[in-house]
């Protein structure tokens, strides 16, 4: 198994993920035979990116979801749904 790629900040995980669901992308094109689960789950890593830009360190968002000392404002039931709306709202952006 390879080593994980190294990220110092929310920018250089977005950055990362963009580039992995890209290089996705173009293995889709070339030896996938243009799968269209292939083709989603880049666009889904690639969405994953841009919510983690956007909310890895955003104050609101760390209310909303909490840590391991405080209770987020969200219900623990609400935070994957809340999350998985955040990615497809920004996959609809990448469309």
């Amino acid at each position: 198994m390879p080593d994980a790629p190294r990220f110092d900040s929310a920018e250089e995980l977005a950055a990362l993920m963009e580039a992995i669901g890209l290089a996705l992308h173009g293995k889709n094109r070339m030896g996938l035979g243009e799968q269209h689960f292939a083709w989603e789950l880049a666009q889904v890593i690639r969405a994953c990116g841009v919510v983690a830009g956007a909310h890895l360190t955003d104050s609101r968002t760390q209310a909303e979801f909490g840590d391991a000392y405080a209770k987020g404002s969200l219900p623990d039931r609400e935070r994957r749904a809340t999350l998985l709306a955040m990615i497809g709202q920004a996959m609809d952006a990448l469309d």
